[in-house]
């Protein structure tokens, strides 16, 4: 991952002193689909191979990974990293890329979109075959957010990056992304795990930051049961959760944890009397 030293004041009360800071990286990405513009996105450097995928698999490019014919970082011109990706399924590329326009923030990925796909037409789930059950273990919870944060290298060095991990229904992490976007986090880890056909292990997405309608889309999108954030959930990823049997948790945070959807998912609970 990717990180840059700015020299900065420091300043307590009156006082400062100059400090050398570790800040992300952030760099324009492009994607270029069967030779057509498809999305600029603002990213951290590294893991672009994942990435990439993982936008494609998101926004409904691709479906398997032998749907990428070829991918191939073309140039790095005026600052701005180009991949160039040649699909088999030109028609169903070519009726995604006119609904998106050409830039994207590293906020959210909806807002680079000129219309807008109501769920759940626009992520389609990836096929159910041959899961794990999709119990899980409530107090496994605290030690998969323990690994996660282990991973975060980049947030470490600098404070501003997102992280997202994908875990399996035992809790082993199978996947890990970090990125100045909370979005380009999730998809990430959800590219790599894809890549390697092993998305059928996957039950668990923890993210460190807030989850938007987006979030949730791709969690559901990877056919993920249970997704788990650190901080709050909006409104459009509750009823999107609720709607979509998904068991969404925010404010996960050592032992405590808020269940806004399909809490009947996670076992080990007991409730308390009032």
């Amino acid at each position: 991952m990717s990180s840059k030293f700015f020299e900065a004041q420091r300043f307590e009360g009156n006082h400062f002193s100059t400090t050398r800071e570790s800040v992300v990286e952030e760099g324009a990405l492009q994607i270029v689909v069967n030779g057509k513009p498809f999305t600029i996105t603002m990213r951290t450097p590294g893991a672009d191979v994942h990435l990439v995928p993982g936008i494609l698999f998101s926004e409904g490019l691709v479906e398997t990974p032998v749907d990428i014919v070829s991918l191939r970082e073309e140039s790095n011109k005026d600052g701005m990293t180009v991949w160039s990706a040649e699909l088999t399924s030109v028609s169903q590329a070519d009726k995604k890329i006119v609904n998106r326009s050409l830039a994207s923030t590293s906020s959210c990925g909806m807002c680079g979109k000129s219309e807008w796909d109501a769920p759940p037409d626009c992520v389609e789930i990836v096929g159910t075959d041959g899961r794990p059950p999709t119990l899980f273990q409530r107090d496994l919870l605290p030690a998969c957010f323990k690994a996660m944060s282990t991973h975060q290298n980049l947030f470490g060095k600098t404070g501003g990056s997102h992280a997202a991990a994908i875990f399996s229904a035992n809790g082993e992490l199978l996947a890990f992304g970090e990125d100045v976007g909370r979005h380009n986090a999730v998809d990430k880890a959800i590219g790599d795990l894809w890549l390697k056909n092993d998305l059928g292990k996957a039950i668990l997405l923890c993210v460190s930051g807030r989850v938007s309608y987006e979030i949730a889309a791709k969690a559901r999108r990877a056919g993920l049961a249970i997704l788990a954030a650190v901080s709050a959930p909006s409104s459009m990823a509750v009823e999107f959760c609720r709607t979509e049997d998904i068991t969404l948790l925010g404010f996960c945070r050592g032992e405590r944890a808020t269940a806004y959807s399909h809490p009947e998912r996670l076992i080990a609970l007991e409730e308390i009397k009032v």
